[in-house]
């Protein structure tokens, strides 16, 4: 017996079933390979590399060396020019300051501004308990201010402030944010490393 597919090609069917009747599994089969055999080949990439789609979370964390034992004075900037690293996934990047945590383990309780900078502020003279002055070759890569003036004071004698700034930036080069720290207050510091900040990157 000849027969003939849905495509018009005659084939002699090799499988019965009970009743000698051609098996329909056998025709539709045969269907199917026509089917494959006349459709469009399709490339696959070979390219298996992630993309990202951002929203990585980070934390980064500093601890300045301030001057213990002796009182600043509203104004003065507070340890070195301050730099938080890896803040980006590439060099001169973007992401958000969610938020941003100082902890004071002796307990002053004051007041504080926080000046980012898209690039390491090396125009001017930044130094620990001195008035901040900032060069004007710097200002062009100031990006934003995060103040703090509410503590948390814990019953062992150190305090926290939390802020919620939600702070946009890109970097001018590298990974590397940056930051001076200034008191609005005259806290005088039990050690060299009674000040951390802890600031949570949300990376594009």
């Amino acid at each position: 017996m000849i027969l003939k597919d849905g495509l018009g090609n005659s084939f002699t069917p090799s499988t019965t079933i009970g009743d000698g009747n051609t098996s329909f599994v056998h025709l539709i089969g045969n269907q199917g390979q026509q089917v494959m055999a006349a459709s469009v080949p399709v490339t696959l990439a070979s390219d298996s590399t992630p993309v990202h789609t951002g929203g990585t979370r980070v934390s980064v964390v500093f601890t300045p060396t301030v001057t213990s034992g002796s009182a600043y004075a509203s104004g003065n900037q507070v340890g070195q020019v301050l730099s938080f690293a890896s803040a980006t996934r590439t060099a001169a990047g973007t992401g958000s300051v969610e938020s941003l945590i100082i902890t004071d383990l002796s307990a002053q309780s004051g007041s504080y501004d926080l000046w980012l900078f898209s690039a390491n502020p090396t125009h001017g003279t930044y130094t620990d308990k001195t008035n901040l002055t900032i060069n004007a070759s710097d200002i062009v890569n100031f990006i934003g201010l995060i103040s703090f003036s509410t503590w948390s004071l814990a019953t062992s004698g150190g305090g926290v402030a939390n802020s919620v700034p939600n702070l946009k930036f890109k970097l001018s080069a590298g990974t590397t944010l940056y930051g001076i720290l200034i008191t609005r207050a005259t806290p005088t510091y039990t050690s060299t490393s009674a000040l951390q900040l802890s600031m949570v990157i949300s990376q594009d």
